[in-house]
């Protein structure tokens, strides 16, 4: 199938920050005296959106400490960390390559919209979407109202969601459009329907979206 939009998730799917992410998250459960993650297969069993409930897997005191203040703890380990983080390999150049061939290229993203900005031109590929969608806080609860707000109005025909979670999956059904999952980012492969569309590289999407 041609496809002549794509929705983009950002953190695990354009971005690798999952040893980041596991990196600072481990920070926050040392400090506390609790179990630390300790493998890439552990982490992307464990994690999932909303965050909140990922952070009570893990065995933070969600009532007595807030999950606010976590989350505005484990952002600054996030930002010290962020150094370390960069773009999967290959990612940018099918980014291009898409836009040359006048495909629509959309990001939807939990991440709130400011940083989310300053990480795409940092990483120098804003330019490469049509539109970008963030939310409004750092709490990462879920991207879907803003995904269903910004699909208002829209023919989204012939549209494919590639992300890494459920969630990417939950808001691609939301939005009426198929779904293609990436199995090196946040995500386990144990949390999809064996039916889904998989992708173990970029060269993948590349050959599938045959760009």
């Amino acid at each position: 199938m041609i496809y002549k939009q794509i929705i983009w998730d950002f953190n695990g799917t354009i971005y690798d920050d999952v040893g980041i992410g596991i990196e600072s998250v481990n920070t926050l459960l040392a400090k506390r005296g609790l179990k630390t993650i300790d493998s890439l297969e552990e982490y992307k069993r464990i994690f999932r959106f909303p965050v909140k409930e990922y952070y009570k897997d893990l065995g933070f005191d969600l009532e007595k400490e807030g999950y606010e203040n976590i989350a505005h703890e484990w952002m600054a380990e996030y930002l010290k960390n962020e150094e370390h983080a960069g773009l999967f390999e290959g990612i940018e150049a099918l980014l291009l390559d898409i836009k040359l061939k006048g495909i629509r290229q959309y990001l939807i993203s939990t991440t709130e919209i400011k940083m989310l900005l300053n990480q795409l031109k940092r990483l120098n590929i804003h330019e490469m979407f049509d539109e970008i969608i963030g939310t409004g806080d750092i709490y990462a609860h879920s991207k879907l109202q803003a995904a269903i707000s910004w699909s208002e109005g829209r023919c989204l025909k012939d549209t494919l969601l590639i992300g890494d979670t459920y969630h990417d999956y939950e808001t691609a059904e939301a939005l009426g459009v198929s779904f293609a999952a990436v199995l090196y980012g946040h995500g386990a492969e144990s949390s999809f329907h064996p039916s889904t569309l998989f992708f173990k590289n970029v060269d993948e999407i590349r050959m599938f979206l045959n760009i």
